[in-house]
């Protein structure tokens, strides 16, 4: 291998290694349970589904905004502090997919560990253990019935009567 092949094999190597994520960082605008919008991108929390901002839930046979709910816990936490945001992937909408942390606390974990938001397994296994907490201790959501977001969103984008009556107590 001549020194011009090997010169360019080991930037190529080096600059793989060194290649970062796209990252975002500043004040986040909280959208949703699961959105924010840092720098002027939205960003998708990954690995996590939160209850619809419209979707209701119900605790000790009262209807309750569980999704509003979401959407206020997770503007407390963030509470106007610097939020960094790490792409992870894009959806199928080409949507930033993103961990975020505010301080050191990943946002996700914190969402599902206090039970405003779910595991969303389809997509990643990061927080099933932070879900089998909220659900034992019945956190957040896990204190009422409830209809998984994505059934929800399904339920909704059909015509005629609601299929997702599975419902989570």
């Amino acid at each position: 291998m001549g020194y011009r092949n090997l010169t360019a094999a080991l930037l190529t190597v080096i600059w793989g290694e060194c290649a970062i994520a796209d990252q975002y960082s500043g004040i986040a605008r909280v959208i949703d349970g699961d959105t924010i919008e840092v720098s002027g991108q939205r960003i998708r929390l990954q690995g996590i589904d939160a209850p619809e901002h419209k979707q209701i839930c119900k605790r000790d046979g009262v209807d309750w905004r569980c999704g509003r709910e979401a959407t206020r816990a997770l503007n407390d936490k963030i509470d106007q502090k610097p939020v960094r945001c790490v792409e992870q992937d894009r959806d199928r909408f080409r949507r930033i997919i993103a961990k975020c942390y505010v301080e050191d606390t990943d946002i996700s974990e914190w969402l599902v560990h206090n039970g405003w938001a779910l595991a969303y397994v389809e997509y990643s296994h990061d927080y099933i253990r932070a879900e089998r907490f909220a659900s034992l201790e019945r956190l957040g959501i896990w204190a009422s019935e409830f209809v998984m977001p994505w059934e929800w969103r399904k339920a909704r984008s059909s015509d005629g009567p609601s299929t997702a009556s599975q419902k989570h107590s």
